[in-house]
């Protein structure tokens, strides 16, 4: 019965990717030019659909539905009429609220986390600025911040006393509740009738349903249908629902290994591999990260320059330094401001290596350059919701391993032969 389950979703995903192709659904702007996961982009989207004075010219349209229904906070007429919303709100420390809408009465902070990490005590200082208001915490799926963006701030504490959240921060989720405010702006009748704003609507709606890996519409519906027409097929469809935790977890474990066993074949040992993060990545409340690092020089006798191969959501890589500030502590990416402080020469020797290879790139406070590792497609390998890609894995992981290595190991001699 569960192959036979199996079949029939098969067929029918088949049937739908065939009427997307057809009827030219694949098509999204968004995509093409791959910024469907940008948060800086989705942010600059964001912002120009709320700001009143956005180039959309619906006034605050958006902004009201936003507020009442995913904000949930009752607004006078006097609060609209002075609202504005700001985009990269500067707060001081080099800290920036990805958006902030004030009134007379509220200043109310909206950090947006698509794949990049927390930073340390970030959500409490949002929260210092924040007026009338928790900070929204805004993910993919409602994730609470990590401890440490929330340091400071009260925990809410579920089950074994595991931390589920804070009280001074509002989770919201892309899935759930920016997919709901845009449904409700697309049937204004004033936004219905305006064709460019519509359909960026709906093809932002599209990508966000792909980055929450969710199945919409007629596919959902026959899908479930489908299930429902049996007991045996709803026992079957539980039964693989227990299963795919340890599905996933195998197939992550299967690339991961043969990636740490390619390199160390060519005598670069991978460090901090933890199968535990890859068999708990499923199941944990915890945020995890699988992957290894390779040493590429030291610094010093406790900070050493790496590349690093990861998974947050998306499978990923980068170049960054690696240390602890004791020895009872594990290793960690240490800031590159404060290496560049304690090894300056150094610190700018490989930093310039590795722009020289990389160009300028995607940069963090703990990263010299980070980039996604795509398949042959050019997809990404979207752990997380488990895109096509991931499942693509399951017959081709060593093929597909070897080429990320070959492409990896070129980067790291490139960047050898650099440095000095």
């Amino acid at each position: 019965m569960i192959e036979k389950l199996l079949l029939e979703v098969s067929a029918i995903n088949k049937k739908y990717a065939l009427i997307n192709q057809k009827t030219g659904a694949y098509f999204n702007i968004f995509d093409i030019t791959g910024i469907s996961s940008d948060e800086v982009i989705i942010c600059k989207l964001l912002y120009e659909l709320l700001n009143p004075n956005g180039s959309h010219y619906q006034g605050d349209a958006f902004l009201r539905l936003f507020v009442h229904e995913v904000l949930q906070i009752d607004f006078t007429e006097q609060d609209y009429k002075s609202a504005r919303v700001f985009r990269e709100f500067v707060i001081g420390g080099k800290r920036r609220i990805d958006l902030m809408i004030e009134t007379a009465r509220h200043k109310i902070p909206v950090e947006v986390k698509i794949y990049a990490g927390d930073q340390d005590r970030q959500c409490f200082d949002y929260y210092k600025r924040a007026q009338n208001s928790n900070v929204y915490y805004l993910t993919l799926n409602g994730n609470p911040p990590s401890k440490e963006s929330a340091d400071g701030l009260t925990p809410i504490h579920g089950e074994q006393g595991v931390i589920i959240g804070y009280e001074e921060v509002t989770p919201l989720s892309f899935e759930r509740d920016i997919i709901g405010w845009i449904e409700q702006s697309l049937t204004l009748p004033e936004i219905i009738k305006i064709a460019p704003i519509r359909e960026i609507l709906l093809q932002f709606k599209d990508v966000i349903t792909n980055l929450t890996g969710q199945v919409e519409g007629e596919e959902k519906m026959e899908i479930v249908n489908m299930i429902l027409s049996s007991p045996e097929t709803i026992k079957s469809a539980i039964d693989i629902e227990k299963a795919l935790p340890e599905v996933k977890s195998t197939i992550m474990r299967l690339l991961l290994g043969e990636l740490k066993r390619l390199f160390e074949n060519k005598g670069m040992e991978a460090i901090d591999y933890d199968e535990n993060s890859i068999n708990e990545y499923y199941t944990s409340y915890k945020q995890l990260y699988p992957g290894f690092n390779i040493e590429l020089t030291k610094l010093s006798r406790d900070i050493s320059a790496v590349l690093y191969v990861e998974v947050y959501w998306n499978l990923c890589f980068g170049f960054a330094f690696l240390g602890k500030e004791s020895d009872s502590q594990a290793l960690t990416f240490v800031e590159t401001e404060t290496v560049k402080a304690k090894h300056p020469r150094l610190h700018n020797a490989f930093v310039t290596a590795v722009t020289d290879v990389m160009g300028e790139g995607n940069k963090s406070e703990n990263t010299v350059y980070w980039d996604f590792l795509l398949d042959d497609k050019g997809e990404k390998y979207d752990f997380k919701h488990f895109s096509p890609s991931c499942a693509d894995l399951a017959l081709n992981y060593a093929e597909q391993a070897k080429k990320i290595f070959q492409r990896l190991n070129g980067y790291v001699r490139a960047i050898s032969k650099n440095y000095k």
